[in-house]
């Protein structure tokens, strides 16, 4: 498991400071590398209760965004691509996720918490986004 783990992280430490050296030239690999070691190894520390405190909100907000762009893909021949489709779907869910991400992060407003509520279905135990 450990032997996994370490290459695992290897690999993905390798593959972000080349793909981080090609956008930004100036800085070297090695730096890149290094920087994410360090930040790898303290996200680490952190502990699994704190870090699932943290990613909660965060994913709350963005999966619904991810959910929706891949239903659209799906249909996409059948509104023939019009950008404003995209664009009208991902703004009214960026608008009910990000509250409910803020409802995760335990920042609650009421009044719109409440106006969800009463237009979303299953939206107070945390499906609407």
């Amino acid at each position: 498991m450990i032997v996994a783990c370490l290459t695992t992280s290897k690999g993905l430490v390798t593959a972000c400071s080349s793909y981080f050296h090609k956008l930004f030239p100036k800085v070297s690999y090695k730096t890149f590398a290094i920087s994410l070691s360090i930040f790898s190894a303290i996200v680490a520390n952190i502990g699994l209760t704190q870090l699932i405190a943290i990613s909660v909100p965060v994913l709350k907000a963005i999966y619904p965004l991810a959910i929706v762009l891949i239903f659209l893909t799906f249909f996409h021949s059948l509104f023939k691509g019009k950008p404003e489709v995209y664009q009208g779907s991902l703004l009214l869910t960026f608008i009910v996720s990000f509250f409910d991400g803020l409802n995760g992060a335990g920042i609650h407003f009421s009044s719109i918490n409440h106006f969800f509520n009463a237009i979303l279905p299953m939206y107070e135990v945390g499906l609407g986004g």
